[in-house]
């Protein structure tokens, strides 16, 4: 946005400065991406340890909704997901910080129970193992 603005009044000085903010801006949150992402392979080891927020991450690198980190809990819903996007796209996760009423898992796991033993390995841990390596 800043670089266009720049353009558009004729300032050519400022744009290298516009493009390292924006470069700057856009690393922010591919870092905050891929630190979601490990402290979910954490969790998924380790669920009997307590689990970091990246809340403060997540609102200074501009991602501001909140929704970023949550699901609906809904069995409906997830199976709808599961069957629309295939459970090679699909990763169990926990909803913390934000609490989606299935802390549990009485929701969720009966559908991914459901399945067939490599879509639901695929679901439950595989899928995340194959995105972190």
């Amino acid at each position: 946005m800043k670089t266009q603005i720049l353009a558009a009044i004729g300032e050519k000085e400022l744009q290298p400065a516009a493009c390292l903010n924006a470069a700057l801006a856009a690393n922010d949150r591919v870092k905050y991406a891929f630190s979601l992402l490990q402290l979910a392979s954490d969790h998924a080891e380790h669920p009997e340890q307590a689990v970091a927020t990246l809340k403060r991450e997540r609102i200074s690198c501009g991602i501001d909704d909140p929704d970023f980190d949550t699901a609906v809990a809904d069995r409906n819903s997830l199976a709808f997901l599961i069957q629309q996007m295939g459970p090679d796209h699909v990763l169990f996760g926990s909803d913390f910080p934000y609490e989606i009423g299935d802390a549990d898992g009485s929701i969720a796991l009966p559908v991914v129970s459901a399945l067939d033993a490599d879509q639901r390995d695929a679901i439950l841990f595989g899928n995340a193992k194959r995105l972190l390596g």
